[in-house]
């Protein structure tokens, strides 16, 4: 499914477009926060910063322009990831 299909779908029906929209980039979502994590994280650890990113993504919906989802979502994925990643190191430190 294309941006544009995404945005109308989001648009004329949320529930069904948010489902859509999680099943059209969890892969890419889950790729990009993988590739951060995978040495300092857990799975438990990876798959919430995975419901994350998509939360944030999904309550910022009305912002991302032109409907241009790819690039705010991976943004998103990676910025959360990242975040994710110095909490983690943090913790491991004090242990």
């Amino acid at each position: 499914m294309t941006d544009s299909e995404l945005c109308k779908l989001i648009q004329t029906d949320p529930e069904q477009g948010h489902k859509a929209l999680y099943e059209t980039y969890v892969k890419y979502v889950y790729a990009i926060i993988f590739r951060i994590l995978r040495e300092i994280g857990s799975p438990e650890d990876i798959e919430d910063c995975l419901v994350e990113t998509f939360s944030d993504v999904i309550l910022h919906l009305g912002s991302i322009e032109g409907g241009q989802y790819k690039s705010y979502i991976g943004q998103s994925a990676r910025n959360r990831a990242l975040n994710y990643y110095n909490v983690l190191r943090r913790q491991k430190e004090h242990l």
